[in-house]
């Protein structure tokens, strides 16, 4: 593996690690989003290990929600709106953040582990 890729690996396991134990923005979640999906595609075409393939496969979407996370959240907002949107909408965001950082977890560890798998290939 070329090392512009570990140093992808190791970025995105670093952007992980402020978003897990800071206080990021909606944005912030949104765009690692978009950086996790990129890196899988791009692994997923230039990886050959067929258990790295699978590994990366494994490698959770961040801001994709089960069907029962949107219908709770999304009755317990109803209720709170008749008090106030402002509220509402802060709260919405803040779950969403709490929620996507689980995900967050799960993609830092599986890109460690790709990495160190790289790593002992070579």
């Amino acid at each position: 593996m070329n090392p512009n890729t570990r140093r992808q690996l190791r970025d995105i396991q670093v952007r992980a690690d402020r978003l897990i134990n800071g206080s990021p923005t909606l944005g912030d979640i949104e765009e690692f989003d978009q950086s996790n999906e990129e890196l899988k595609q791009y692994l997923l075409i230039n990886l050959k290990e067929p258990e790295l393939l699978e590994r990366v496969k494994q490698i959770p979407k961040i801001l994709d929600e089960s069907d029962s996370e949107l219908v709770a959240r999304g009755f317990f907002s109803a209720i709170l709106a008749m008090f106030a949107s402002a509220f509402v909408t802060y709260f919405q965001e803040r779950q969403q953040i709490e929620n996507s950082k689980n995900y967050i977890r799960e993609a830092q560890s599986a890109y460690a582990t790709i990495e160190f798998f790289t790593r002992n290939l070579e």
